[in-house]
């Protein structure tokens, strides 16, 4: 068995924060010398690079259920499947069953679908496990800019008062993730630290 695939399925999500990072940082420093350049540029820059993380995110995720429901391994080690000879196509036309494509944002399927078709799917889900209370607030904040909802905007706003002793209420989702959560790291940095943890284990090279 090749582990080039998985090796490629995580380094294109390493791939998308290392750009989103470098986005953010590049206009942050245009802002700095560009006076036509305004905090809601910068803050719009938080928000687009943890969209393109999020999406990059849920693409991984897939990617790396199909990879291992059609056999591939890494570092010696399979996760069972309780079918065998499957392709790309078929595994995701199980994956999404009855629907259009499964929803990676909702980990309570996730973790069906491995108990469906896995065996050892605990230890496939555990990387999941361990950052699923931080993926709710990532969903959270990734809801607040994408929908216009007034659940979406609530649920956000108890993000900011379990987050910050004090917000303008219409702070916007790209400001928060510019504010520094400890020391220098920002909560842009910090949400996606969760997401880098878990693909390692997910597809450790």
């Amino acid at each position: 068995m090749t582990i080039g695939m998985l090796q490629r399925i995580y380094r294109n999500f390493d791939l998308t924060i290392k750009e989103s990072f470098k986005w953010i940082s590049t206009i942050n420093s245009l802002a700095d010398t560009d006076s036509k350049l305004s905090n809601e540029h910068v803050f719009y820059s938080y928000e687009y690079g943890f969209l393109k993380i999020f999406t990059g995110w849920e693409r991984f995720v897939e990617q790396t259920f199909i990879a291992y429901m059609t056999g591939r391994n890494i570092k010696g080690r399979v996760h069972k499947t309780f079918i065998k000879k499957i392709n790309t196509d078929h595994a995701l036309r199980l994956l999404s069953g009855t629907g259009p494509y499964p929803d990676w944002t909702r980990f309570d399927e996730i973790y069906k679908l491995a108990e469906l078709y896995f065996i050892d799917h605990e230890a496939l889900t555990l990387p999941l496990k361990e950052i699923e209370t931080k993926f709710n607030d990532i969903k959270k904040i990734r809801n607040s800019i994408v929908h216009m909802s007034t659940a979406a905007r609530e649920k956000f706003q108890g993000l900011l008062r379990a987050n910050l002793s004090s917000y303008r209420i219409d702070m916007t989702p790209g400001e928060f993730l510019s504010e520094r959560k400890t020391g220098r790291k920002t909560f842009f940095e910090y949400y996606v630290s969760y997401l880098e943890t878990a693909a390692a284990k997910l597809t450790p090279i």
